[in-house]
């Protein structure tokens, strides 16, 4: 290895300070280097060369070292076999160590950093992806310097950017950051000239400005600061290289895309002879003028372009001024207006002028759309349909955040709550939102997402008791729908939405009275299997599973927040509600791309927070019509009764129906039998039920289900090879057994089950009628 050339030395003492002795160096990270460096046996790759101290710096410290990379024998970047590098540590050890390489002619090529301060003349190498507070905790000397080598052998191969990986940006960030929306943008990218309301926010350390609106004199936007004129151009494609220092004038910008034979001033040429007053449109009242670039990003000199970022640079002149001092324009007498010359500007004028006309660089950051947005959750599309939320308290508020923070759908949220001062325990509205509605503090949330606000609603109304005119909404918003989304916790409202005349395909989701379980169930795309069945369907497990039962059934604790015997709120931490949002509104977007209809109950270990998820199987029920009154009944109920007759043969057995009633419909849902009492009598050709135990066994059905299972009807079996219409002895007690229930208007049913897997159903309604 060789010592400094006169050179190198000379260029060491001008940017590094003066030699100093290695004990002397004072910073913790120079000296492991160093200690690293003189211990015996490194090898021939790295080697320590001299230390150096700035005296008008103290802060800094470096240490000269030689370099061998392996380098092959064909080098696409020009990387010498031996280089010197100086390595910059810093006392406060806030920011990398930087490698910089002491050679004057050593090559540019991608990945070096952009150095602003006394070592800008170095080529800087760009060695982590990472921040610094992150590569400190495991930073040793050995794997700094394998890292500097490995470097410089990647430069030499030409290697060093992966074909995978992001390209470079155009330029270095200038600190300003402006915030366009996805439908600004549209319009700035379609017109030569665009006037757009401006709200600066200033903080610590940056400067941001966030577009909000189109200007319009007319209708003054009140939380916007002045407004800005905007002109956009699409310069030609750049190849991804060494990122460029940001132009402080408009002569350092139209130098930029010289070598592309591209030109701001023709440009602007042909923009103002293409539309004369647009340089007045510009020059008018305090507008700030800005001018965008658009600018493609390609990874080779002949590949497509990748990208195209998009940079601004505010003018500190209007439009007008800054064309008059080109000779792009003159001003007419009196001076108000301009006036486009004929003619190209002179070089000898335009020159000076750009390089006099200072600008603003800043970073520009495009407001994502929804389908930009379901990209960045993992989702290969957005949901375009449109979805009416029914409920907008804490879990479906949040399920609703969810799904539309991912692009999903456009949302109608419907409901009559305000927020109450101990809703923000769990709902996502703050205390500014109290005494508000749910419904439209949801809606103004999910509006101000992305781009098409004007496609969500909110109805603040009960869809029990909602008025003509809300109904009327109501139904408008059900015949647009593709699907609606039941997150009132209500039976009652399910019923209500699973019976509306529409062709929406409707879903729930609910958290169970004990608070341990969420319950996710969609209907099928064709409605076979509606939400109301798929409520039974829930019972029915609930009936056959005691351990799923226990911890379903039950009420967790309640406490009051108001004065009212009714102003009771559960408790239920808001961790525990926004795991449950998740999972759900993971489901709904699953739901979405299947076409069957779910049933599926999901619960949290409290200790572990693990979640474990089973899936009810579920088929469109049986349906029987008699009397106005609509029997809807399932296969697993069928089938048990043809295994309960197959175990008693050749004796006739029976049992009752368990179910549910809805009266207002005049529905009777059936899923579950009971065989007969052990008090029964059961012969070839009789049958008489008994009634031991029935009472509790029905009871505790009930409570398994809390409370929504009741007795329904009976069913009994006919002999094998029988008929199964209802003798006169089943025609009486069906009528007898309607008596009981005619108080409460309610039919008698009555299954007979024969040969055939279905059974026979007869129903009486009044004391003298009775039809199967």
């Amino acid at each position: 290895m060789a010592d400094l050339s006169p050179d190198l030395r000379h260029r060491c003492d001008e940017t590094f300070g003066a030699v100093v002795a290695a004990n002397l160096l004072r910073f913790p990270r120079a000296i492991e280097v160093v200690s690293y460096l003189t211990m015996a046996d490194r090898g021939p790759f790295v080697r320590f060369v001299e230390a150096r101290r700035l005296p008008s710096q103290p802060e800094r410290e470096a240490i000269i070292v030689e370099l061998a990379p392996e380098l092959g024998t064909e080098r696409v970047v020009d990387i010498h076999y031996t280089e010197f590098f100086a390595l910059v540590f810093d006392e406060r050890d806030e920011r990398y160590p930087r490698a910089l390489a002491i050679r004057e002619n050593f090559p540019r090529p991608i990945h070096l950093n952009f150095e602003v301060s006394e070592f800008s003349s170095c080529a800087s190498l760009c060695l982590y992806d990472q921040p610094w507070g992150d590569i400190k905790l495991t930073w040793t000397p050995r794997q700094f310097l394998n890292r500097i080598g490995e470097w410089l052998t990647k430069a030499s191969q030409g290697a060093l950017h992966a074909p995978n990986q992001a390209l470079e940006c155009f330029m270095v960030f200038s600190g300003i950051t402006l915030v366009m929306p996805h439908a600004l943008m549209q319009a700035v990218s379609n017109r030569p000239l665009v006037a757009l309301n401006l709200q600066p926010i200033s903080r610590p350390g940056e400067s941001w400005m966030v577009f909000r609106s189109l200007y319009n004199q007319n209708q003054p936007d009140p939380k916007a600061d002045g407004y800005s004129v905007i002109t956009q151009f699409k310069c030609p494609p750049v190849t991804h290289g060494l990122i460029k220092a940001c132009p402080t004038n408009l002569g350092e910008l139209d130098e930029l895309f010289r070598a592309a034979g591209w030109s701001l001033i023709n440009e602007f040429s042909e923009r103002i002879k293409g539309d004369p007053g647009l340089i007045n449109t510009a020059s008018r009242g305090d507008a700030r003028m800005i001018i965008m670039l658009a600018v493609p990003m390609r990874r080779e000199d002949e590949s497509e372009p990748e990208r195209t970022d998009t940079w601004a640079f505010q003018m500190t002149h209007t439009l007008g001024e800054f064309a008059e001092a080109v000779g792009l324009v003159a001003r007419a007498p009196g001076g108000a207006q301009y006036l486009p010359l004929v003619g190209q500007a002179k070089p000898e004028v335009v020159a000076p002028a750009l390089a006099q006309s200072r600008i603003i660089p800043m970073r520009v950051l495009e407001s994502i759309d929804r389908a930009k947005a379901a990209n960045f959750t993992g989702e290969t599309s957005h949901y375009d349909g449109r979805v009416i939320a029914v409920g907008a308290g804490a879990l479906g508020a949040q399920i609703v955040l969810n799904l539309a923070r991912g692009g999903f759908g456009f949302w109608t949220i419907v409901d009559e709550d305000i927020v109450l001062p101990h809703n923000i325990v769990r709902h996502f509205a703050p205390s500014d939102w109290i005494g508000c509605s749910k419904s439209a503090a949801l809606h103004e949330v999910v509006s101000g997402l992305y781009d098409q606000p004007e496609f969500h609603r909110y109805i603040h109304a009960n869809v029990l008791s909602a008025t003509p005119d809300q109904r009327e909404a109501l139904n408008e918003a059900a015949s647009k729908a593709d699907h609606i989304f039941d997150f009132s916790a209500s039976v009652s409202v399910a019923r209500y939405l699973s019976a509306m005349d529409c062709v929406a395909r409707r879903s729930c989701a609910f958290i169970t009275a004990s608070g341990n379980d969420l319950i996710v169930m969609s209907e099928d795309v064709q409605r076979t299997v509606k939400l109301d069945w798929l409520e039974m369907e829930f019972y029915a497990a609930l009936i056959a599973d005691e351990d799923l039962s226990a911890s379903v059934s039950g009420s967790a604790t309640k406490v009051n927040y108001g004065l009212g015997c009714r102003d009771r709120s559960v408790v239920l931490s808001q961790d525990t509600v926004g795991m449950y949002a998740g999972i759900a509104s993971r489901g709904f977007r699953q739901i979405i791309n299947c076409d069957s209809a779910s049933l599926k109950l999901y619960q949290i270990e409290t200790q572990t927070g693990s979640v474990s998820c089973r899936s009810i199987n579920v088929e469109k029920p049986f349906v029987h019509v008699a009397g106005g009154w609509e029997i809807q009944y399932s296969r697993k109920v069928a089938e048990s009764i043809q295994l309960l007759r197959q175990s008693k043969l050749p004796n006739e057995t029976g049992g009752v129906l368990l179910g549910t009633w809805d009266v207002s419909r005049k529905r009777c849902y059936v899923y579950h039998a009971l065989p007969a009492p052990r008090d029964s009598n059961e012969a070839p050709d009789y049958f008489e039920r008994g009634c031991e135990s029935l009472s509790a066994n029905i009871e505790v059905h009930s409570r398994r289900t809390n409370g929504m299972t009741t007795y329904v009807g009976e069913w009994h079996s006919h002999p094998r090879g029988a008929s199964t219409l209802p003798s006169c002895l089943d025609v009486n007690a069906a009528l007898w057994f309607q008596s009981q229930l005619q108080d409460d208007g309610l039919p008698s049913v009555m299954f007979i089950v024969g040969d055939d897997m279905r059974p026979r159903i007869v129903c009486a309604f009044s004391i003298n009628h009775a039809t199967s």
